[in-house]
């Protein structure tokens, strides 16, 4: 069987769906599957080199894009390339997919985020699209690979239900969660480091700032005895390091990004996960976050997790965790925070119900899951 994969998400840089991508890819070459992967990443310098003149002026696949809501409620960003979500990018994968199908013929064309429509613009293969949930918006890219769709992938019954809303129940959806590997995760542990721990790119909607005002309101001695450590990078970042010194925060770190390895060190030796993003401030639906990886990361971990009740992050924390009603109440979460800081039986019981759910997130079992996908689009296009 020969799989298209295309994607806007593949390392460099690191990141949860980068990781994920890059392990499917592995995962059928291993299993003996022809792959062609084609990355689109709107941050990857190389991707630009491959435009051409054709590609400024509108074409069959992208005139739609003028019509879209986006452009209406702003017309002027037409005249803007922003990337990915330009039409000009948008050309050019159009003409670079059609380009690797024509060498590669694939079986299968699998496009990992519906924003990549015009990489399946007339196509003739069967198609999946897999939806993550903040893409998921009404706009002509997304609605056309919805419809184009042979059988469409979400990662959670919240995506799922959002791919609904737009399309109704008549498309053939099918929920696999994302994957992590869980052998990485052999080393965490068992006397934990006083650290509580956060992971993600630091922007508005990921409310850091709320987690550093949470931890500013700990009684004395948890602030003296755990650090609060932060990975990851963002234009937020010297904002919410300003803030915390303007709070006399002694007990926080900024890590920034780091390489995986340092990563996995942190996980395994930290006592707590905590992230509560808020919803996204959207026109439209998909406005919140559609699973959640770093919250299985940290299970695998042996770290109980406190997470946002939102979107498909209930579904990512399962009975691992517990759920915030309002991620900008700092009381709410910071008494979360001290009940798992001082309850050892509470935290032990949580600690314990991560460490068994996370099975059903193994990478080797998620793979399966994905191959079954495969073997049923191609079944049912044969018949």
């Amino acid at each position: 069987m020969r799989i298209m994969l295309v994607t806007m998400d593949y390392p460099p840089p690191m990141g949860g769906i980068q990781v994920v991508t890059k392990n499917l890819e592995e995962d059928l070459t291993t299993a003996g599957y022809e792959v062609c992967l084609l990355n689109f990443d709107g941050r990857n310098t190389n991707n630009f080199k491959k435009l051409k003149p054709s590609d400024f002026f509108y074409t069959q696949a992208t005139r739609n894009e003028f019509y879209s809501p986006l452009n209406i409620i702003n017309p002027i960003r037409i005249l803007q390339p922003s990337g990915y979500r330009d039409f000009v990018y948008n050309n050019m994968i159009y003409h670079e997919a059609n380009k690797a199908r024509k060498y590669f013929h694939p079986d299968i064309t699998h496009i990992l985020k519906p924003t990549l429509y015009s990489a399946i613009h007339e196509c003739q293969e069967p198609v999946i699209v897999s939806c993550h949930g903040e893409e998921l918006q009404n706009i002509f890219p997304v609605i056309y690979s919805l419809k184009k769709a042979s059988l469409i992938h979400c990662v959670s019954v919240y995506t799922r239900n959002l791919v609904v809303g737009f399309l109704g129940d008549h498309k053939e959806i099918v929920i696999i969660p994302n994957s992590i590997e869980l052998a990485n995760y052999k080393k965490r542990a068992i006397d934990k480091e006083a650290i509580i721990l956060s992971c993600c790119r630091l922007v508005e909607r990921k409310n850091i700032s709320s987690l550093i005002n949470a931890i500013s309101i700990l009684p004395d001695d948890l602030k003296k005895k755990y650090k609060f450590i932060i990975i990851g990078d963002g234009p937020d970042k010297d904002s919410l390091i300003k803030m915390s010194r303007d709070l006399g925060m002694k007990n926080i770190e900024f890590l920034g990004q780091i390489s995986e390895r340092e990563k996995l060190r942190y996980f395994n030796k930290s006592k707590i996960f905590v992230l509560c993003p808020k919803p996204y401030e959207s026109y439209f639906e998909g406005n919140e976050e559609g699973f959640g990886i770093s919250y299985i990361e940290a299970q695998a971990a042996g770290m109980p997790v406190i997470g946002s009740n939102i979107g498909g992050i209930p579904e990512a924390i399962g009975d691992g965790g517990i759920l915030i009603q309002n991620p900008t109440n700092i009381e709410e979460i910071a008494v979360s925070i001290k009940k798992f800081l001082t309850d050892d039986s509470f935290y032990k019981h949580y600690q314990s119900n991560a460490l068994l759910r996370i099975k059903q997130f193994d990478r080797k079992l998620i793979f399966k899951h994905f191959e079954q996908l495969y073997q049923r689009v191609l079944s049912n296009q044969s018949n």
